[in-house]
């Protein structure tokens, strides 16, 4: 979807939620941002990968 910069892993989820389509984001510090913490939407959910300083969210559809 996209990704954009979020102070915390909780604000990150609130904006995918209220994101159509959003079934997951991935939140952490990266060297290319500046360090800066980044929110990644996703649209669909792939292979996992083990990545220590990195958070995971995924979307609960509630059934």
């Amino acid at each position: 979807m996209y990704n954009t910069v979020t102070n915390t892993l909780a604000d990150c989820l609130d904006i995918c939620a209220g994101q159509d389509g959003c079934v997951g984001a991935g939140w952490g510090r990266n060297s290319w941002n500046d360090g800066r913490p980044t929110c990644w939407l996703k649209s669909q959910l792939g292979e996992w990968n083990n990545a220590p300083t990195w958070s995971f969210l995924v979307e609960d559809s509630g059934s």
